[in-house]
């Protein structure tokens, strides 16, 4: 038996993980001495600038609502969880730095100690959940956090502490930890809300805005249905698109084609044009191309599989569920996405460790950027519920000052017309007194005239004021009618015969009609008078047009505020209102009506019942979300960790089998007692095997996190034939 000490270049690593920190990490350490210099500073200082932003996010929030401060305070804390989850997961998975394994690479910083382990980074798992943190609170610093995030994970590569990998998984972690943010301040408000009511707490958290308690928020725009603006789409498929053209352009040997890459690139630019309007249609092309790009990739070269078209997975994925309406269709797509990355891996490789990366990159990349969709628009509605309800209070408080203006109006007339009819009663004595001269009782007659005709009119503006909007109203027709009836030469023309369904509609109708026809009566004598109703879009066109004066016309008694008040009346219900001399010396009124009054139709009411449902749904959205999240990271890791353990103990190879196997044994007799599986098929850093021989590699013994995990025995073949068989020591 033959024993080797081997030392592979990168274990555990995908390879183009290992490509890309050779050449990062290089580029770093070949940089000028003040340049590393920087670097090492920066790769620490980094944090500091997140330190900063928790600082200007508490000072900003202190004159901002209670869910606002109760984010700012809850940003350093999700990121110190997130951190003790890296630490965490660091344990788990005890992977050695770069700059240990590779012990010829030469490094911007010193390499941490042997403990320290590098998968996944905590300085990227801090900033992405830091940067995170940050844009739930606030838009306009978010953006430079994210950048700042970024920049700090690709330090710890540049610095040579780090594989990508590694700051890309940190960055997601972090990231997921702090998705929990808008949850964990929803519940930590209240707290917020009654510590700003004390003196320190006042202090410390200051007092909000001054007019209301909570979140300053703009109005959300309706018509998310509408297609997205023509520059953000851009935008959008620009950064969706960057993978796929870096890995048309990378050197390994599994890079895209042209037209692979051409191919992608179409799918990103029709799925970002239809997300908006064909949210589950968009899904299915960016799961399915990303499906089809891993399992293309499987074995060839996975890390680039997977990191593609991740990034558009991701963005379209949130944007398929923020704007669906309904989330059904969403939930199929994504069902049936999960079946078909069982059955596209069986078919493509057969290998259960494919079948468990196509599901967690489909749950990752997928389904629970979907479910973070789902809870933005069900905030996006609460907020959209909030403000349908401040026009629903503006309206209902117009209208009860419209409603007291009108109670008041009555009461004074009741009481002026009250007081008018007691002085034309005074002045009638007055007018049949004998003792009074003829001139002066024919004063008192005429005084007596206009105090009865003030009298007359008042009484009219009080039955209006307190007409029922259920009492019966003539028709048009029938006012025409009355008004032939009275010897006036009258005419209706038009397409409506029948009162309008609204009884404020058909109030107003009756009441510009008597009026225009009334004072045709009084100013225009023996004139004909013309009245036309015809339906028009969105409700109806009055007219009523009367002729020059037959006759002088005869002094009459009036305010002059009839046409005034027609014109208030018609405005109140939403129309258009018009009255002016005609070129013939006649007179025109015209009045535009909607089909349903303004102040009487039945507005989109918020209720404080329609507001909990929305409160309730948010918060099952939030909290479906935060589970599937947990949920998904929970379930790849157990069933990392599970697939670990069985690949290991089904690839053993006993040491008692082991040192029967003798060289010139037939490879059909040795095959008896082989396990299952092989440990991996091509280890790199292995001493070279026999010429023209096939070599399989099994495990020494099933524990896969021991120091000796990586231990190999070594079966070469050739013709039928055992022709090498050697134990393989990692050097530790």
């Amino acid at each position: 038996m033959q024993e080797y000490a081997w030392s592979p270049d990168v274990p555990d690593v995908p390879d183009l993980s290992a490509e890309w920190y050779l050449d990062l990490a290089g580029l770093g350490a070949a940089s000028p001495e003040p340049l590393r210099a920087f670097v090492a500073f920066a790769t620490e200082a980094v944090l500091g600038v997140f330190a900063v932003l928790f600082v200007v996010l508490w000072w900003r929030a202190r004159s901002g609502g209670v869910a606002v401060m109760a984010r700012a305070v809850l940003a350093p804390v999700v990121t110190v969880l997130a951190y003790a989850v890296s630490e965490t997961v660091k344990g788990l998975w005890e992977q050695d730095r770069p700059c240990r394994v590779l012990g010829d690479v030469a490094t911007a910083v010193a390499c941490p100690e042997l403990g320290d382990w590098s998968f996944p980074s905590n300085h990227a798992t801090i900033a992405g959940a830091a940067a995170v943190a940050v844009l739930w609170s606030s838009r306009a610093l978010g953006g430079f956090a994210a950048g700042v995030a970024v920049l700090a994970a690709a330090s710890r590569v540049v610095a040579g502490v780090h594989y990508p990998h590694d700051v890309l998984a940190g960055l997601l972690l972090g990231a997921v930890v702090a998705a929990s943010l808008p949850v964990a301040a929803r519940i930590l408000a209240p707290a917020v809300s009654r510590l700003r009511g004390t003196t320190a707490g006042g202090a410390l958290l200051g007092h909000g805005p001054w007019e209301h308690d909570g979140p300053t928020v703009v109005p959300p725009r309706a018509g998310s249905e509408r297609p997205m603006p023509t520059a953000r789409a851009m935008a959008l498929w620009a950064g969706t698109a960057l993978p796929v053209v870096l890995a048309a352009l990378t050197t390994r040997p599994g890079r895209l084609a042209p037209w692979e890459a051409a191919g992608y690139l179409v799918v990103l630019a029709v799925a970002v044009l239809v997300v908006r309007r064909r949210p589950a249609g968009a899904l299915v092309l960016i799961t399915a191309a990303w499906q089809v790009g891993f399992l293309s990739r499987a074995e060839s070269d996975s890390a680039l599989g997977l990191l593609t078209l991740a990034q558009g997975l991701v963005a379209l994925g949130f944007l398929a569920g923020r704007h669906a309406a309904a989330p059904q269709r969403g939930v199929v797509v994504l069902v049936v996405a999960m079946a078909g990355a069982v059955v596209g891996a069986l078919v493509a490789t057969g290998g259960a460790d494919t079948v468990l990366a196509t599901l967690a990159g489909t749950a990752l990349f997928a389904v629970v950027p979907w479910s973070v969709g789902r809870y933005r628009r069900r905030f996006a509605e609460l907020v959209r519920a909030g403000w349908d309800r401040a026009e629903w209070l503006e309206r209902e408080a117009e209208q009860a000052r419209m409603r007291e203006r009108t109670r008041l109006a009555a009461e004074m007339h009741d009481l002026v017309g009250h007081e008018l009819a007691r002085a034309a009663l005074r002045v009638g004595a007055l007018e049949v007194a004998p003792t009074l001269p003829a001139e002066h009782r024919d004063a008192a007659r005429a005084a007596r005239s206009g105090v009865t005709a003030a009298a007359e009119r008042l009484a009219d503006v009080v039955r209006l004021l307190r007409a029922e909007l259920d009492e019966p109203v003539e028709t048009v027709a029938e006012v025409v009618e009355r008004a032939r009836r009275s010897g006036l030469r009258a005419e209706l023309a038009g397409d409506v015969d029948e009162a309008p369904a609204d009884p404020v509609i058909a109030r107003t109708v009756h009441r510009v009609v008597t009026e225009a026809i009334t004072n045709a009566v009084k100013h225009a004598p023996g004139a004909a008078v013309t009245v036309r109703l015809a339906r028009s879009a969105g409700g109806l066109d009055l007219v009523v047009r009367n002729g020059p004066a037959a006759e002088p016309p005869r002094d009459v008694v009036g305010g002059g505020n009839g046409l005034v008040g027609l014109a208030e009346r018609v405005t109140l219900v939403g129309g258009r209102f018009a009255a002016e001399p005609r070129a013939d010396g006649g007179f025109e009124v015209t009045a535009h009506l909607p089909a349903r009054a303004v102040t009487a139709a039945a507005p989109a009411l918020v209720t404080r019942e329609r507001r909990r449902r929305v409160e309730r749904q948010v918060r099952h959205s939030a909290r479906r979300t935060v589970l599937l999240t947990l949920g998904v990271s929970a379930g790849i890791v157990v069933s990392a960790l599970g697939y670990r353990v069985f690949d290991a103990a089904t690839s053993v190879l006993a040491p008692a089998d082991y040192a029967r196997l003798r060289l010139g044994q037939p490879e059909s007799e040795v095959a008896a007692v082989l396990p299952v599986h092989t440990r991996v098929d091509a280890p790199g850093g292995v001493p070279p095997a026999p010429p023209r021989s096939s070599c399989r590699y099994y495990s020494t013994h099933p524990n896969p996190f021991d120091g000796r995990r990586d231990d190999l025995y070594r079966l070469c073949f050739r013709d039928g034939r055992l022709v090498d068989k050697a134990l393989l020591v990692r050097d530790p």
